[in-house]
Protein backbone atom coordinates (compact mmCIF):
# COMPACT_ATOMS: atom_id res chain seq x y z
CA UNK A 1 0.00 0.00 0.00
CA UNK A 2 2.89 2.38 0.92
CA UNK A 3 4.38 2.10 -2.59
CA UNK A 4 1.06 2.77 -4.63
CA UNK A 5 1.16 6.25 -2.31
CA UNK A 6 4.62 6.79 -2.87
CA UNK A 7 4.08 6.61 -6.54
CA UNK A 8 1.09 8.65 -6.45
CA UNK A 9 3.06 11.15 -5.06
CA UNK A 10 5.58 10.80 -7.53
CA UNK A 11 3.76 11.26 -10.45
CA UNK A 12 1.98 13.92 -9.17
CA UNK A 13 5.24 15.85 -8.32
CA UNK A 14 6.10 15.32 -11.93
CA UNK A 15 3.62 16.53 -13.19
CA UNK A 16 4.27 19.88 -11.14
CA UNK A 17 7.64 19.90 -11.82
CA UNK A 18 7.03 20.15 -15.49
CA UNK A 19 4.90 22.81 -15.69
CA UNK A 20 8.15 25.00 -14.04
CA UNK A 21 9.16 27.68 -16.85
CA UNK A 22 12.92 27.13 -17.46
CA UNK A 23 13.82 30.75 -15.91
CA UNK A 24 11.67 29.43 -12.77
CA UNK A 25 13.86 26.21 -12.84
CA UNK A 26 17.09 28.14 -13.04
CA UNK A 27 15.53 30.22 -10.06
CA UNK A 28 14.31 27.24 -8.33
CA UNK A 29 17.35 25.45 -8.83
CA UNK A 30 19.69 27.77 -7.32
CA UNK A 31 17.85 27.93 -3.95
CA UNK A 32 17.84 24.17 -3.24
CA UNK A 33 21.62 23.94 -4.18
CA UNK A 34 22.57 26.71 -2.01
CA UNK A 35 19.81 24.67 0.88
CA UNK A 36 21.04 21.70 0.22
CA UNK A 37 24.73 22.98 0.58
CA UNK A 38 24.58 25.39 3.32
CA UNK A 39 26.10 28.67 1.25
CA UNK A 40 25.06 31.21 -0.69
CA UNK A 41 24.84 30.53 -4.63
CA UNK A 42 25.67 33.28 -7.45
CA UNK A 43 23.42 32.64 -10.12
CA UNK A 44 24.46 33.46 -13.33
CA UNK A 45 22.07 31.51 -15.66
CA UNK A 46 19.62 34.31 -16.70
CA UNK A 47 19.86 37.29 -19.06
CA UNK A 48 18.63 40.93 -19.25
CA UNK A 49 15.44 39.40 -21.12
CA UNK A 50 15.00 37.28 -18.02
CA UNK A 51 15.74 34.27 -19.81
CA UNK A 52 17.82 31.44 -19.39
CA UNK A 53 21.21 32.43 -21.01
CA UNK A 54 23.94 29.82 -22.91
CA UNK A 55 27.72 29.55 -22.59
CA UNK A 56 27.65 29.98 -18.93
CA UNK A 57 27.74 28.01 -15.50
CA UNK A 58 24.16 29.21 -13.82
CA UNK A 59 25.15 29.14 -10.22
CA UNK A 60 28.56 28.82 -8.63
CA UNK A 61 29.63 29.96 -4.90
CA UNK A 62 32.58 31.86 -3.85
CA UNK A 63 35.56 30.03 -4.78
CA UNK A 64 34.27 28.57 -7.61
CA UNK A 65 34.32 24.69 -5.61
CA UNK A 66 30.47 24.17 -6.39
CA UNK A 67 28.95 24.80 -9.69
CA UNK A 68 25.35 24.28 -10.77
CA UNK A 69 23.68 23.61 -14.40
CA UNK A 70 19.96 23.32 -14.89
CA UNK A 71 18.64 22.85 -18.13
CA UNK A 72 15.12 21.52 -19.49
CA UNK A 73 16.72 20.10 -22.68
CA UNK A 74 16.27 16.06 -23.34
CA UNK A 75 19.82 14.61 -22.43
CA UNK A 76 21.18 17.43 -21.26
CA UNK A 77 22.78 15.72 -18.81
CA UNK A 78 23.57 12.14 -20.43
CA UNK A 79 26.44 10.48 -19.28
CA UNK A 80 28.30 9.50 -22.58
CA UNK A 81 31.32 7.65 -20.71
CA UNK A 82 32.40 3.96 -21.81
CA UNK A 83 30.22 1.26 -20.17
CA UNK A 84 32.41 0.69 -16.49
CA UNK A 85 33.91 4.19 -16.80
CA UNK A 86 34.62 5.53 -13.15
CA UNK A 87 34.16 9.45 -14.19
CA UNK A 88 31.35 10.52 -16.25
CA UNK A 89 32.01 12.90 -19.23
CA UNK A 90 29.48 15.23 -20.27
CA UNK A 91 28.97 16.22 -23.63
CA UNK A 92 29.41 20.20 -24.56
CA UNK A 93 26.08 21.52 -25.45
CA UNK A 94 25.86 23.64 -28.20
CA UNK A 95 23.15 26.27 -26.90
Amino acid sequence: MFEYIKQRIVKNLIEEIECISPTNLELIGNNIVSILENQRMIHHGINKDYKPSGYTVDSFNNNSKIIAEYSTDKNYFGDSSRKGALIPIYKKIEK
